[in-house]
């Protein structure tokens, strides 16, 4: 006999949770996807795996509104966990807001636990240590990622958000020069204390093109 013929499932108008299946989609990372529509009318493609297991249900929506009644429900809503972790899907998913140069428009989003679920959010950054601490990502190219969703264990992402000082971000800034002197790499703000000249004498010289070890070991006049 030949060799046997793979049934492929059609979910073409079934429904899992909130969404509607469409039509199938490509093949992504060699998983079968499908297209899927929301009952919030957001389209998206599922991989089938997920959709059969009961991991994606909605758009999000699902747990929004979950995640809403609870805060609520334990008077979250008005604390100012709360409003970090709002403002900091507020980053991800407006562009019409000023700093969207730094966020929606390089790519940068967060994970569908941390946006579905805000007590996820607060198990895994706690209460806000000081009032000089705001929520920041540990790697500054890296998404808002808890490390543990459906969504990270898939591409991979660890969980990089955390509560840090300004002078903690101010070192975790794309705009920061390093420089390698030896097996030592600092910013150039932190070689420029060390060395007890001002970062614009430092800066200065690097861009007139001195190499790092003439630009840190010749003193300031």
């Amino acid at each position: 006999m030949g060799g046997s013929t793979k049934i492929r499932r059609d979910l073409t108008g079934q429904i899992f949770g909130r969404l509607t299946v469409v039509s199938r989609a490509e093949n992504r990372y060699g998983r079968v996807h499908w297209l899927c529509i929301c009952i919030c009318g957001i389209e998206r493609v599922v991989p089938k795996d997920h959709l059969l297991q009961g991991a994606t249900r909605s758009y999000g929506c699902l747990n929004r509104d979950l995640s809403r009644e609870r805060a609520t429900k334990h008077n979250q809503s008005g604390t100012i966990e709360y409003r970090a972790w709002a403002e900091s899907k507020t980053r991800c998913f407006n562009p019409a807001i000023k700093c969207a140069k730094d966020y929606s428009e390089r790519g940068i989003t967060m994970c569908h636990g941390l946006r579905d679920s805000f007590e996820l959010f607060l198990r895994i950054v706690g209460l806000k240590p000081t009032k000089d601490h705001s929520i920041d990502r540990i790697h500054n190219d890296g998404h808002y990622s808890c490390g543990e969703c459906v969504e990270c264990t898939t591409n991979n992402w660890s969980m990089n958000i955390h509560w840090a000082t300004k002078a903690e971000q101010s070192r975790n800034r794309r705009s920061n020069i390093y420089l390698t002197l030896g097996v030592e790499t600092m910013i150039l703000t932190d070689w420029a204390k060390r060395k007890g000249m001002e970062p614009s004498t430092l800066s200065w010289r690097i861009k007139r093109g001195w190499s790092v070890e003439r630009a840190l070991l010749t003193p300031v006049r």
